[in-house]
């Protein structure tokens, strides 16, 4: 017993940790330190349009009326680190100054936030493997959408702490008191729990599980509260930063809690498509041409009847298979022209294989292997390149069947 228990326990770690690496992986290539130093810049330049049309859609809503300064207070002290307040005052001024601005000036400042949002749709649709961002009218209801839920979110939390903080029942018993404080601290995980929920669900250009969005929103936003407890700890008990910059201290914390900021958003967005796509290695059986020509065949299956591939259908059919291993497959048969993406997402084979074979596949996935190109005069090497072009030729011939026989036999 104790060692079927060890033996269990030791394959939930090896798998928690194949997760972790290919959590990592895909991160970095997804080019993610890159996307939130990107985003961090962007940030910049959207941090005051964002928070000019919060305030603007907080004015429109009649029960949050002129709550611009509990908002700026609760916004700062709890999802900024120690440093939040010393720019919380140039932030709210430079908003005040842009909602003076002309019509001009306004459109800028919702393209400017605008930008941001496309380029954060762009990174997640990247990350899903979708190919087309939402464009048009549904794009443009998109943006308009989480830029307006933000206040209401924003708002809910406001009035959710101070109707805590309003009950007389935690006046008189002091462990009551600390379920108090408990659940008001517990209120801006919440708040950060149903934002990046709401992004991983409804960003995407495609279908994403709501229980693996809302576990990936859970756990960025438990990532973001630790790291913001970890800045302010930092800033805390390492003080030096302050002696070099001065009064302008607060500016380099700022950008990399930003940077910080994005980056947990990206991790979270990685970990709740590896909860949808994820495959232990060990179901793997092909090489990669089998798995092409699995690929292949499910396609030509489904074009004899009229019918296109989903993600689902190719995931069910093929288990052990990745996304990462996909999009590499994608790609592959997309540059051979063998296949073609619809706008929802699903692919059609676009070519006719009774007139492609098997040996212009193999050329397609391993160009290199056809090639030897060992160059010089030398006996040795005018004898091997001859066998091996002997060779080649005789594996073409034998190869040259249409891949519609292939399948069919």
């Amino acid at each position: 017993m104790p060692e079927k228990f060890l033996t269990s326990l030791k394959e939930k770690i090896l798998y928690i940790g194949q997760f972790i690496l290919y959590l990592i992986r895909s991160y970095i290539t997804h080019d993610g330190p890159k996307t939130a130093a990107y985003l961090t810049f962007t940030a910049l330049f959207a941090v005051v349009p964002v928070m000019t049309v919060t305030f603007s859609i907080l004015a429109l809503i009649p029960d949050l009326k002129g709550a611009e300064g509990q908002l700026e207070s609760y916004l700062f002290e709890h999802f900024m680190p120690a440093t939040g307040e010393h720019l919380q005052n140039y932030l709210v001024a430079f908003s005040k100054q842009a909602s003076n601005l002309t019509s001009i000036g306004v459109v800028m400042l919702f393209v400017t936030s605008i930008t941001m949002l496309r380029k954060i749709e762009g990174s997640f649709n990247e990350i899903w493997h979708v190919k087309e961002s939402r464009k048009g009218v549904s794009g443009f209801l998109l943006y308009w959408a989480l830029l307006s839920i933000g206040p209401v979110l924003m708002g809910a939390a406001i009035a959710m702490s101070s109707y805590l903080s309003s009950l007389r029942i935690f006046e008189h018993y002091e462990s009551v008191q600390v379920t108090q404080k408990f659940l008001l601290g517990f209120v801006p995980i919440l708040l950060s729990t149903l934002a990046f929920s709401l992004a991983y669900i409804a960003v995407p250009n495609t279908k994403v599980p709501l229980k693996h969005g809302i576990a990936g929103g859970l756990v960025a936003a438990i990532l973001f509260d630790v790291a913001r407890s970890l800045m302010t700890l930092l800033v805390t008990f390492f003080p030096t930063y302050q002696l070099v910059y001065g009064a302008f201290a607060a500016v380099p914390i700022f950008l990399i809690w930003i940077f910080v900021s994005w980056s947990i958003l990206l991790v979270g967005a990685e970990l709740v498509q590896a909860l949808t796509s994820y495959k232990v290695s060990k179901y793997k059986t092909t090489s990669s041409l089998g798995d092409v020509l699995l690929i292949l065949k499910l396609l030509y299956e489904n074009q004899q009847k009229g019918e296109s591939v989903s993600e689902d259908l190719l995931s069910k059919n093929m288990p052990w298979l990745t996304p990462l291993d996909w999009e590499f497959h994608y790609k592959v048969l997309q540059e051979a022209k063998l296949v073609t993406l619809q706008s929802e997402g699903d692919v059609l084979l676009s070519r006719d294989l009774h007139h492609y074979t098997f040996a212009q596949l193999y050329q397609a996935c391993f160009p290199q292997a056809l090639m030897l190109n060992l160059k010089g005069e030398d006996a040795w090497k005018l004898h091997v390149n001859e066998v091996f072009q002997e060779g080649v030729g005789t594996m073409q011939a034998a190869w040259d069947v249409p891949l519609s026989k292939v399948f069919s036999v």
